[in-house]
């Protein structure tokens, strides 16, 4: 065979498969093996490529060989932008319809409902990851190192599973222990802290979590998610400090004067009370009433708080000052 046949062979093989004829090998996925073609002598076409590619690339290969195959390869280029573009189509309306972007197929994410595959059975995961390297490597043209972009910017706007997965996971532990998690600190008391079953601590992954919202870290989706979960921790806040607040107003009553802080007793006292929840009623009364001093109370909270200790100082019968 001539080599303008062979160049005839490749460009007839390219149109067929709608595809660039790929090298033979046994290790290759199912859907790279249907893109393997012969010539009509029976070599493969995918090594005879390859070959051609390295005598350009050497420059072993004669002037008008060398105009011949560089012609191909612009073929090549089109072919490949074709199946980019009908990958990146089929991707986008997968990720859509799922509504979150998936992870590289691994074997950790093999039985997860993490991973979207495409209708020839290949990884979603894997083509993103590609595309990132196209973009790394510099490999596109203008027009479609564009394209990848916009596909590459989808996350932007699908909340990351595993994500969604442990904010919904803290709302639960925050309902199921009835307060707000803090993080694990040598001052912290042990009712102030939660774990996550692998023994993670709540209030630390919160704090870092925090920290990466304020640094602009999180993508659009995922801020957004964050902060319907911070407006939850708003309102319960809210309505935990209300029923404290209740509970102190009845302790305040059943013992006509505030309740003492357990850490400066010496000795048994009939003022220390405690929370339904175990935490110390003295310790909370006098860190607000600090907290009140200085001004470092929210609006809702000082509101209720200055309430109860002006109703409270008018029934008890006691001439301590409290500062306002």
């Amino acid at each position: 065979m001539t080599y303008e046949d062979k160049i005839k062979e490749c460009r007839k093989a390219a149109f067929e498969l709608c595809h660039f004829p790929v090298l033979y090998r046994k290790d290759r996925p199912i859907e790279n093996q249907k893109r393997v073609k012969t010539f009509s002598d029976g070599c493969d076409i995918g090594t005879w490529i390859q070959d051609q590619k390295r005598l350009l690339k050497n420059g072993e290969l004669k002037k008008d060989r060398e105009e011949l195959f560089t012609d191909l390869l612009k073929l090549e280029d089109q072919f490949f932008n074709i199946k980019l573009c009908k990958d990146i189509k089929e991707a986008t309306e997968i990720i859509k319809k799922n509504k979150f972007i998936p992870v590289k197929l691994t074997k950790k994410s093999k039985n997860t409902c993490e991973v979207l595959s495409f209708s020839d059975g290949s990884d979603i995961g894997q083509f993103i990851e590609k595309c990132k390297k196209y973009i790394r490597e510099d490999k596109l043209d203008a027009e479609m190192k564009a394209i990848v972009y916009d596909f590459l910017n989808l996350k932007k706007y699908y909340v990351n599973r595993k994500f969604k997965a442990r904010l919904d996971e803290i709302k639960n532990l925050i309902i199921e222990h009835n307060f707000i998690p803090v993080s694990i600190q040598p001052s912290s008391a042990k009712t102030s802290t939660i774990s996550f079953s692998n023994g993670v601590d709540v209030g630390l992954y919160l704090l870092k979590l925090d920290k990466r919202y304020k640094e602009g870290k999180l993508n659009y989706a995922d801020s957004n998610y964050y902060r319907q979960f911070l407006l939850f921790k708003e309102h319960f806040s809210k309505h935990l400090f209300i029923s404290k607040m209740r509970e102190l107003v009845a302790a305040t009553i059943e013992i006509n004067d505030f309740p003492s802080n357990c850490c400066f007793s010496k000795s048994y006292n009939s003022k220390i009370r405690k929370f339904s929840t175990g935490e110390d009623m003295g310790y909370f009364f006098y860190n607000y009433k600090k907290k009140l001093e200085k001004d470092k109370l929210n609006p809702f909270e000082k509101r209720i708080f200055s309430l109860y200790i002006d109703r409270m100082c008018e029934r008890v019968n006691t001439k301590k000052k409290i500062k306002k």
